[in-house]
């Protein structure tokens, strides 16, 4: 099985070799659309042919992501990349 986003709550689910996966929660954020696409994006390094290979480094690109709209909350950033 792929890694994967599942909407509720929102995660990203990531798969590695021998079974193993890990989730890694982004519900709980105060910019759900923002952490999506961050999500969504992670997600696309996890796949097929992305640079991601590890879980500790998904984990640190997780703890990243969420940082990262937590920050922008704390600065009364509500928008998504696009108005990044």
């Amino acid at each position: 099985m792929a890694s994967r986003i599942e909407e509720s709550p929102l995660r990203l689910i990531a798969e590695f070799p021998g079974g193993r996966r890990r989730a890694h929660g982004f519900a709980d954020t105060d910019n759900e659309p923002l952490a999506r696409q961050l999500a969504c994006s992670l997600l696309s390094m996890l796949n097929t042919g992305g640079g991601v290979k590890s879980m500790g480094t998904a984990d640190r690109y997780a703890i990243a992501a969420r940082w990262m709209v937590k920050t922008l909350s704390e600065l009364s950033f509500s928008g998504t990349l696009e108005t990044l």
